[in-house]
């Protein structure tokens, strides 16, 4: 474009010469664009002349003026040539002319055959229209006539699905509907709806369940009559099918009701099995510790005849005879069993060898369980072979309107209607049939009018209307009859809502719906009746029935529950058990009362446990009530400790025999004689071989021992028996050694503390030793106490019987390893010497008490006699020491020798405390001289001599207070009590308060300087007062003052 313009510009030509190409080669094209460019263009360019830029008008006109050239020059080339062709051109003109009159004489030609031809076509087309239509009507009745066909066989079909129904034949009538639905009522919509054309579509669609649209190519009244009988048809086989579901239903009712029926009985029976194998293992295990005994006893007999001679016991040889027993009564069913049964998982797959478990008795409401899809598959064709062998009992439809077959479906459906809107609904309510409720089947249609349960089904119409009156209805099912163990139960109801329920697809509604139901019946299983003790049996069993018929259920039900929903079952009770054995257990007053409780709540356990629930926390609720269990165990045993030691007179008990010995020593571990007691004197009875001492002899307890070891043993063993299977074998020991030393602890040193304080306080002396006696006694048996609870705890641990070297390292083993896990603590021995060292206590209180009263006498006496004072010893000596004489024989015999030695020494310290508090500052004496200290002196000489007789090293020192007093007022030196060192080696046991006291009563004796020069001065004696009175000095102050001659 800038070429042609920038030509133009240049003025190189005309105008329209520089754009003429252009033009021509736009002509050729038939594209004007170039020249519309040129237009735009040649305005834009700078340097374009104003004859090309003014507005544009001049480039236009160029334009035209060149197009109109162009085609000038056309035109001249046209008449040139047809100039030159003008004769060919009309020669070719002349032709044509000559040719038109052969076109109209065959234009009429045509034309005559034509009209030829449409006069003898007329006819033969009336008559194919007629035969083309007589053909349809033909087709039209054979589809009709196979179409009502079709449907008699389906009504038929029906008939017997029905009539297995009735005969409660489920699973044969569930396999008969659904053949109905997948291929005959398929076949027979398919048939109705082609109209010739192949029914595969229709048949496709109905076996797919879409009845609510119509097949394609029917319109108007034809769509609403096939509508109506495929809703017809439809409508009855869900009727049946809801029939059949309504039946499963109700035996699953049934079984409901049989199985909470059953569930007492079954549960009894779990427990009396756990009850049956605990025993077996307490006599096998008693029977293991009576082997031990025998082979560490050092018998004479060998161990082919020990062995010999436990296999032919009578426990032994009963149980080969039940073992014998029980293999012959299961091998039958073992060999019939399979290798899944054996396996524990019975599913549908194996009902065969299930109904073999259940017991091998057929059921009037069952029905065959298929094995395979084989099996399956047989059963349904033998119950279709059947149906169709037995007589129609239908009414024929061609009858009713002969050559018109809608027609005739069209009344059979308004009679349906017709009787289907008058006959009144089946009533609702929780059952099958109801709308609503616990009992409605899973999917089941709603009860009412128009629903499954108002209408009745078609078949059992028209067998009603030709029959006759309908039948009598079935009588109702027997009472469940009593059932000893799992196989014997009727599951039939179960298995067969199941089977229904997996067969239509509803399998987890079911299992909702199953779920919900138990859980409604163990929730009303789980609040008890009356009062629990006398219902608690019948309570557990209850429950533990429910969940081992559960646990089978599980086990046999193909898939319908599993451990899950098990284990949700269980709980969702736990709550509830729990909160009635804790509401339970703290009613109930009494300790065998709990007992027995806590011992079938264990069965309950084992037997629930067996079943695959976890019982931790039932065990736990028990383990809680211990605390509640002991307390009243402790209470019932104050009562009868109480009663025991009060009713004891604390008397001598005399042993006379060895049997006598073996009741209420050896068994008890109790000591035979005190401790440190002398041997036997010459002449007595030697002891015998098993340790007998020599007979008769006195116990160094009373007749309350034995027995209050007697009540502490059964203690332990009811608390063995509460805390048995609720702790574990390691928990046992310890927490049983815990409750027997808090009981020990607390009731029965309470108890003897009692009775100790009632004899101290009426100041019985020999009973007192004896209550201290008693608490050492039994202190020294807690070594057998400890054996016996812990063989009681573990009893294949300590079991044997004392005396062979074997056994005493069996109990050596057993106390160490007591010890080291920290069961056995020393808070009982510590409680019982605290008790043994306040009786003693109590001793030597009454004892001072009576050395206080014979001591007060020498008081009131003469002590500053003018003349010496005869040498023998005073009256109240005499009576002190026959008192002494006969307390010490008593304590030799009534208290251990620690005991006794202790009890002389604090007897003897008394006895020289009271002599010297004569001369305290309220010792009652004014004024004494030497004659009365020299007296004194020789009455203490004779009590030491007393003393020395007991052999007791040392005994005499408990009396150093008066022996030096008196040594130090008769040794005329009084100042050197004064110094430090020579009171410290001589007069250590003297006070300077008391010689001070002493010292402010002294007294010269008459003409004393002249009869005992010796003898110190009252002014000396007072200057040694003054001194002893007067603080310490301090560090070199000058020595004390002499004492005047």
């Amino acid at each position: 474009m800038a070429l042609y313009l920038q030509e133009a510009a240049g003025g190189g030509g005309s105008e329209e010469a520089n754009i003429r190409p252009l033009v021509e080669n736009c002509a050729h094209n038939d594209d004007i664009t170039p020249l519309v460019r040129l237009v735009f263009e040649a305005q834009s360019l700078a340097e374009s002349p104003d004859t090309i830029a003014a507005d544009g008008q001049r480039m236009v006109a160029i334009i035209g003026g060149a197009l109109r050239a162009v085609a000038a020059d056309q035109g001249a080339a046209v008449r040139e040539v047809c100039a030159s062709n003008a004769a060919a051109i009309a020669a070719t003109v002349g032709e044509l002319e000559a040719m038109a009159a052969g076109v109209a004489e065959v234009r009429a030609l045509l034309v005559g055959g034509n009209a030829a031809m449409q006069a003898a076509g007329g006819a033969l087309v009336a008559t194919t229209d007629g035969v083309t239509k007589l053909a349809e009507v033909q087709r039209n009745l054979a589809a009709a006539a196979g179409a009502v066909s079709a449907a008699q066989a389906v009504l038929e079909q029906c008939l017997a699905a029905g009539q297995l129904i009735d005969e409660h034949q489920l699973y044969a009538a569930l396999c008969l509907l659904d053949k109905i639905r997948r291929q005959h009522l398929a076949s027979l919509l398919g048939m109705l709806s082609s109209k010739g054309g192949a029914p595969e579509p229709v048949a496709a669609a109905a076996a797919a369940g879409g009845g609510g649209g119509a097949p394609r190519g029917l319109a108007g009244r034809d769509l609403e009559h096939l509508s109506t009988l495929h809703a017809f048809f439809s409508g009855l086989v869900d009727d049946l099918t809801s029939a059949v579901q309504r039946l499963a239903l109700q035996g699953f009712n049934q079984w409901l009701v049989a199985m909470r029926a059953a569930a007492r009985e079954l549960g009894m029976a779990a427990i009396q099995a756990a009850a049956v194998e605990r025993s077996l293992d307490e006599d096998l295990a008693t029977e293991r510790r009576a082997l031990l005994a025998a082979l560490a006893g050092g018998a004479k007999q060998g161990v082919r005849e020990i062995a010999a001679e436990f296999a032919s016991a009578p426990f032994r040889q009963a149980l080969l005879k039940d073992a014998a027993g029980h293999t012959a009564a299961t091998q039958p069913v073992e060999e019939e069993e399979g290798p899944e049964q054996r396996g524990g998982s019975i599913t549908l797959s194996t009902a065969a060898g299930l109904r073999e478990l259940l017991g091998r008795r057929p059921s009037k409401k069952g029905f065959p369980i298929p094995t395979s899809a084989a099996a399956a598959a047989a059963v349904a064709a033998a119950e279709a072979e059947r149906a169709a062998a037995e007589p129609a009992e239908l009414p024929d439809l061609e009858e009713l309107f002969p050559g018109e077959p809608h027609r005739a479906i069209r009344a059979l459906v308004q009679q349906q209607k017709q009787r289907s809107g008058t006959g009144g609904g089946a009533p609702g309510g929780g059952g099958a049939g109801g709308a609503s409720g616990a009992g409605a089947a899973p999917g089941a249609a709603p009860g009412g009018a128009g629903g499954a349960g108002g209408r009745r089904t078609l078949f059992s119409r028209l067998r009603a209307s030709q029959d006759g009156p309908p039948p009598a209805a079935a009588p109702p099912p027997p009472p469940p009859r009593a059932v000893g163990s799992l196989p014997e139960l009727d599951m039939s109801g179960l298995f067969g809502a199941v089977h229904v329920a997996r067969s239509l697809g509803q399998l987890d509604a079911f299992r909702a719906h199953y779920l919900s139901q138990r859980a409604l019946q163990i929730a009303a299983d789980l609040q008890p009746r009356g009062n629990f003790m006398e219902t608690h049996q019948a309570y557990l069993a209850q429950v533990t029935g429910f969940f081992v018929v559960e646990s089978y259920v599980q086990r046999v039900s193909g898939g319908l529950v599993g451990a899950p929903e098990g284990a949700a079952l269980w709980g969702g009770a736990l709550p509830g058990l729990r909160a009635a054995l804790s509401a339970a257990l703290e009613g109930l007053g009494s300790a065998p009362l709990l007992l027995m409780v806590k011992d079938f709540v264990a069965l309950a356990a084992v037997a629930l446990e067996r079943a695959g629930y976890q019982v931790a926390p039932v065990t736990e609720v028990m383990l809680a009530g211990q605390a509640r269990y002991h307390q009243l165990l402790a209470a019932t045993l104050q009562a009868q400790l109480s009663a025991v030691v009060e009713a004891d007179v604390l008397a001598e008990l005399e042993i006379t025999i060895e049997a006598q010995h073996a009741a209420l020593v050896a068994e008890w571990g109790l000591p035979a004689q005190l401790e440190g007691a002398a041997p036997p004197r010459k002449g007595a009875a030697a002891p015998s071989v098993n340790g007998v001492p020599p007979l008769p002899y006195v116990a160094p307890f009373t007749a309350c021992v034995p027995e209050a070891l007697r009540l502490v043993r059964r203690f332990v063993a009811d608390s063995v028996a509460y805390l048995r299977g609720l702790t574990s074998p390691g928990e046992l020991l310890p927490a049983v050694l815990h409750q027997r030393d808090r009981m020990m602890a607390k009731v029965l040193v309470e108890v003897l503390s009692s009775k100790a304080r009632s004899v101290a306080n009426a100041e019985m002396l020999r009973e007192s030793m004896k209550a201290a006696a008693n608490a050492w006694a039994i202190g020294e048996a807690l070594d057998a106490l400890d054996d016996w609870t812990i063989a009681a705890a573990r009893p294949d641990a300590g079991g044997a019987p004392p005396g062979p070297a074997a056994s005493r390292l069996s109990r050596a083993r057993n106390r160490k390893a007591a010890l080291a896990s920290g069961a056995l603590s020393g808070t009982v021995q510590a409680a019982l010497r605290a008790l043994q060292d306040s009786s003693e206590r109590d001793v030597l209180r009454s004892l001072a008490g009576r050395i206080e009263q014979l001591l007060e006498g020498s008081r009131r006496g003469d002590w500053t006699p003018p003349e010496p004072l005869p040498m023998g010893q005073s009256p109240w000596v005499d009576a002190l020491l026959s008192f002494l004489q006969e307390t010490f024989d008593a304590g030799l015999k009534l208290l251990p020798r620690p005991s006794m030695v202790r009890l002389m020494r604090r007897a003897l310290a008394a006895t020289g405390a009271a002599a010297v508090r004569a001369f305290g500052p309220d010792g009652g004496v004014r004024a004494f001289n030497l004659y009365a200290v020299e007296k004194l002196a020789a009455n203490v000489a004779h009590i030491q001599r007393f003393a020395g007789r007991w052999g007791v090293d040392a005994l005499g020192d408990e009396l150093a207070e008066p022996t030096q007093l008196c040594t130090l007022l008769l040794s005329g030196k009084l100042e050197d009590f004064v110094s430090p060192d020579v009171r410290r080696q001589r007069y250590a046991a003297l006070e300077p308060g008391l010689v001070a006291s002493a010292l402010d009563r002294y007294k010269e004796t008459p003409q004393q300087a002249k009869r005992h020069p010796q003898w110190p001065s009252k002014k000396a004696a007072e200057a040694v007062a003054r001194h002893l009175r007067a603080p310490p000095p301090a560090a070199g102050a000058a020595a004390a003052p002499r004492a005047d001659a």
